[in-house]
C-alpha cells in the first residue's frame, strides 16, 4: 500500500483512472489533506474516497442510497446536486436511516402533495460550499440551504451532526463532498 500525500491535481488525475481510496474515518476527521493508502478498480463507498462523479451519480452508484435517490428525484434535487458549476456538502442518509423514520413516513413525503415537505427535509441536509470532515468537526453549526443549522459535536469520539451519526466522510464527487449519516435530519417546523 502507498502512503504518501499526494496534491489535489494528482488526485484527480487519480480519480480519472480509478477510484482512489484513503485513510481511514478517524484520520480523514482529524487531517484535512487524506492520506493514500490504497487503490482499488471499483471499490463501495468507503471513508474518504475521491470519485469521477457529481453528487447524485455518485450515490447513484451505491446501494446504500437507493431511498434517497428516490427522494432526491420525487423533489426535483437530483438535478441540483448534480449541477457541475455549485459546490455542495451532502449528509446522506441510508437506507437504514430511511427505515429509522416511523411507519408511513416516507410513504407520506414521497406523495405528490407533500413535495414541499420533503424539499425541506432533504434541503436541510445540504451545505452551499464543500465542507471536508476536518473543518465540519471545527464548527459548532452549520447553515444548510433549508435556512436552518445543523448543530455538530462528538460522542464517545464519533462525529454526528444533530442526533445522526456520521459513519462515513469525505466521499470527494465533481461538486462537493459526501459524509454518510445514520439518521434522516429533520428540521425544525
Amino acid at each position: 500500500m502507498l502512503k504518501r500525500s499526494f496534491s489535489t491535481k494528482a488526485l484527480a488525475i487519480l480519480a480519472l483512472t480509478g477510484v482512489v481510496e484513503f485513510t481511514s474515518l478517524t484520520t480523514a476527521m482529524a487531517n484535512d489533506t487524506p492520506q493514500l493508502v490504497g487503490l482499488k478498480q471499483s471499490p463501495k463507498i468507503t471513508s474518504s474516497v475521491l470519485t469521477p462523479y457529481n453528487i447524485v451519480e455518485t450515490a447513484q452508484n451505491e446501494s446504500i442510497f437507493s431511498t434517497l435517490i428516490v427522494a432526491l428525484k420525487a423533489t426535483g434535487l437530483d438535478k441540483t446536486l448534480s449541477n457541475k458549476n455549485t459546490q455542495f456538502t451532502f449528509f446522506a442518509p441510508t437506507d437504514d436511516a430511511f427505515r429509522k423514520l416511523p411507519v408511513g413516513t416516507l410513504e407520506n413525503l414521497l406523495k405528490p402533495e407533500n413535495k414541499a415537505a420533503l424539499t425541506k427535509i432533504l434541503t436541510y441536509h445540504v451545505v452551499s460550499k464543500p465542507l471536508n470532515a476536518g473543518a465540519v468537526l471545527k464548527m459548532k453549526l452549520i447553515g444548510t440551504v433549508e435556512g436552518s443549522n445543523l448543530a455538530v459535536s462528538t460522542k464517545e469520539g464519533n462525529p454526528f451532526v444533530n442526533d445522526s451519526q456520521i459513519t462515513k466522510t469525505n466521499i470527494y464527487a465533481t461538486n462537493g463532498v459526501i459524509h454518510v449519516i445514520d439518521t434522516v435530519l429533520m428540521p425544525n417546523d
